[in-house]
């Protein structure tokens, strides 16, 4: 679900408890669905867990699994399997590839923003998805730990297991998964010391795929990082990671507070973190404006592209998106206007989802100012100039856009129409298809129903280590709380 618009900057100087209080009037969606209660979710390890989903809406659909502990978790890791259950059944329009597809598979309790990347798939075709919980919105609660969910079989997943949750990181709050060449993950977070506090600390670990366990060390590349609740809750992507062809960390996230927060990059070369790069240097904030919603890519002949939003506060309409390019020798272009002056909203519900396509064209989108239209924009000359080609003639609304590629072919995916719009609620998940760049776009086609979809879908997708790339994997979530993960795959 969306939440509804923050009213002013005053809420953020009130008191942890009187937010928490305000955040049942900011409920995300259909305020209809606060008057419901839902089964509260236990973390066991190794016993049946009983996992159940609420739908509401117009109907009421119910989804529940039954958990056991899979034995094919080593001896090390804990585990704990989700297993496909009977939900209803999606509408899938779009064409599935030869291997087949599955767009609606329960996974279990999880939610995923869209900027950082939550699902890997290793060189063995293993799928795995790392999402944060959510247990009641605005997601400020120190509870919250991340959960790898690892796909019981290869290919197009049938059910997935959980492993290690007793190792993983708490106090989350945005967080961002890579993969590297020998099947390892890394991970990167930011959490708070308490529940609704600023956030505090940036955080990196790694998870190895080969025994289905987190590392018992991680590594503070910044503290304090003062982030606020505007900045620091669900729907507010605050960090992002990506992996250069050696295999490399790079991290660009969020730090300070008000109009004082910026953007910056740190990367893990030479055994240690660099110092951090401000990456924003030079561009004016004014009016209270500050930095939303970084992002990070390379090209195929390892530029790094930077991407994010100024603007001033939660449902203004004041965004603007900028990005920098690093060159292969390791210097930095000027920060470029991507998008004009006040052409983005500015919301917990933005997106800088953006990839770069073998061709080495580079590709954005994101919401557009007053009806939040779907706007994507591509480069084909390393990112110094962008053009525009908004799919569905440009009127097509959604919350968080996000781009896939397999096969050849791009694709944007969000739910249905905000209703009322644009802050109301959207129901099912949907895709544009085409070529990208100035090529037209298909239609807006649905391929999965359902009611509390308005959530924000996640795409597998990295430059290097991308294994299978003419497979899609997908993420997104039944909106009500706690939050339930779903994932979809099609092998094109």
């Amino acid at each position: 679900m969306k939440p509804q618009r923050w009213a002013s900057l005053a809420l953020l100087g009130i008191g942890t408890a009187l937010l928490l209080v305000l955040a049942v009037g900011w409920a995300r969606g259909n305020p209809a669905q606060l008057a419901h209660t839902y089964l509260p979710l236990t973390e066991q390890q190794n016993v049946t867990v009983a996992v159940t989903a609420t739908t509401t809406a117009s109907a009421t659909a119910t989804a529940s699994a039954t958990a056991t502990a899979s034995a094919t978790a080593t001896a090390t890791a804990s585990a704990t399997t989700v297993p496909s259950v009977s939900t209803p059944t999606p509408t899938v329009t779009l064409t599935p590839g030869a291997t087949g597809a599955n767009y609606n598979l329960l996974v279990g309790p999880g939610y995923t923003d869209v900027s950082p990347k939550a699902l890997v798939r290793t060189s063995g075709n293993r799928l795995y998805i790392v999402v944060s919980t959510c247990e009641q919105y605005p997601c400020t609660a120190v509870g919250q730990a991340l959960r790898v969910y690892r796909a019981a079989s290869t290919g197009v997943p049938t059910s997935f297991t959980l492993v290690d949750q007793g190792q993983a990181p708490v106090g989350v709050s945005q967080w961002a998964v890579a993969i590297d060449g020998s099947d390892t993950l890394h991970v990167v977070w930011n959490d708070r010391p308490t529940d609704g506090a600023n956030l505090l600390n940036l955080r990196y670990t790694t998870f190895a795929t080969t025994t289905d366990t987190w590392s018992s060390k991680s590594e503070t590349l910044e503290t304090p990082l003062d982030l606020a609740l505007d900045s620091g809750g669900q729907g507010i992507q605050s960090v992002a990671l990506a992996l250069d062809a050696r295999g490399t960390p790079f991290v660009v996230y969020l730090k300070g507070s008000g109009p004082n927060r910026r953007v910056f990059l740190r990367s893990r070369e030479g055994g240690g973190w660099s110092a951090a790069t401000p990456i924003d240097a030079g561009v004016p904030y004014v009016n209270n404006q500050k930095a939303w919603h970084p992002n990070l890519a390379f090209d195929p002949t390892g530029r790094l592209l930077v991407v994010w939003l100024c603007g001033s506060f939660n449902g203004d309409n004041d965004g603007t998106l900028f990005s920098r390019v690093r060159a292969t020798d390791g210097t930095w272009g000027d920060p470029l206007k991507v998008s004009g002056a006040n052409a983005a909203r500015v919301t917990i519900d933005q997106s800088t989802s953006l990839l770069v396509t073998p061709d080495s064209r580079y590709h954005l989108t994101w919401i557009s100012a007053q009806t939040d239209s779907i706007r994507y924009q591509y480069s084909d000359d390393n990112g110094q100039t962008w053009s525009s080609n908004d799919p569905g003639a440009g009127l097509q609304a959604t919350h968080n856009p996000a781009l896939g590629y397999a096969a050849g072919k791009l694709r944007i995916y969000g739910h249905g129409s905000p209703v009322p719009a644009p802050d109301g609620h959207g129901e099912n998940i949907y895709a544009f298809e085409g070529l990208g760049g100035p090529a037209a776009w298909g239609s807006w086609t649905q391929f999965v129903t359902g009611t509390n979809y308005d959530s924000s879908v996640n795409v597998r997708w990295a430059q290097f280590f991308f294994a299978f790339p003419n497979t899609i994997d997908l993420a997104y979530w039944n909106d009500t709380y706690p939050n339930i993960l779903y994932a979809g795959t099609d092998v094109r």
